[in-house]
């Protein structure tokens, strides 16, 4: 299991199923430093975390300013994961 999956997994259990909006979309204002807005707010690199799928698709050329993402969030909406490029 890879470094982020392990991450991502340990997110997931630290909720305990709260209720709450876990997956949210946002729209790529840049993606060197990776800056997505969820629509209210801008979310900024450091409160970011992305998946090598996603810094593959940003070294490839593939996922360039405008795009949409979709994230995971903490229960507490203080860090998110980017997981993919929603097409």
């Amino acid at each position: 299991m890879s470094i982020e999956a392990r991450e991502l997994a340990l997110m997931l259990k630290q909720r305990n199923n709260k209720s709450f909006e876990p997956l949210t979309l946002g729209r790529v204002i840049s993606t060197n430093p990776l800056r997505v807005s969820d629509g209210d707010d801008i979310v900024l690199d450091e409160e970011l975390l992305s998946t090598s799928n996603i810094q593959r698709l940003i070294q490839n050329g593939d996922l360039v300013t405008g795009n949409l993402v979709c994230m995971v969030t903490t229960s507490d909406y203080t860090k998110y994961v980017v997981v993919d490029k929603v097409v």
